[in-house]
């Protein structure tokens, strides 16, 4: 179901198949894991990979059906571009304590003029806490399989609440469309 408060979201449950699902969160690296990237900051502290290379095979099977999803047209928006080069994407790791506070995301791509328009996250575990708020009112728990597709505009306000056990999972990629955005960097605010 397409909801259109805060902004344009839908959650589909079961989409993707449940044992590639499994074998992601099975294979998902350690917080040790020396491809990681750390943000780690007043705003926000989480770990990225946005190198496909280095994903394990069924966080790359999975990213690549993410990919090839019809995001723009699900969500009311029309055809919109997916990002193979995962910018701002990738795969996400939200351990106990860390959380990423409310913001606006950076919507201009930084090697091609295109405005991002859409975001997809899809959970591959489950975690206590962790929930995506979208504005204030709307808090979407993780779930494996889980996926979550929101607009991305200048009232696109959201953020991930602290994970208060185990490690949230996630793969997040992108949708855009042609032309410059008005953010370079996330625009953090107060909750």
């Amino acid at each position: 179901m397409l909801h259109i408060q805060p902004f344009r979201y839908r959650i589909i449950d079961g989409l993707f198949d449940p044992s590639i699902i499994r074998s992601a969160a099975e294979s998902w690296p350690d917080a040790d894991w020396p491809h990681w990237i750390l943000y780690d900051s007043a705003e926000q502290t989480k770990k990225t990979c946005n190198v496909p290379f280095y994903m394990p095979v069924a966080v790359r099977q999975l990213t690549s059906e993410l990919l090839a999803m019809p995001v723009g047209e699900l969500l009311g928006l029309g055809t919109l571009i997916p990002d193979p080069s995962l910018h701002a994407g990738g795969m996400h790791r939200i351990w106990p304590g860390g959380s990423v506070g409310n913001h606006l995301d950076a919507d201009s791509h930084p090697l091609i003029l295109w405005t991002r328009r859409a975001n997809a996250i899809l959970y591959v575990n489950q975690c206590d806490g962790g929930e995506l708020m979208l504005g204030n009112e709307c808090s979407i728990e993780p779930r494996p399989g889980r996926l979550v597709l929101f607009e991305c505009s200048d009232k696109s306000f959201h953020g991930v609440l602290p994970v208060t056990a185990g490690c949230r999972s996630s793969i997040m990629s992108c949708w855009w469309s042609v032309g410059t955005g008005s953010r370079l960097k996330a625009e953090f605010s107060a909750r």
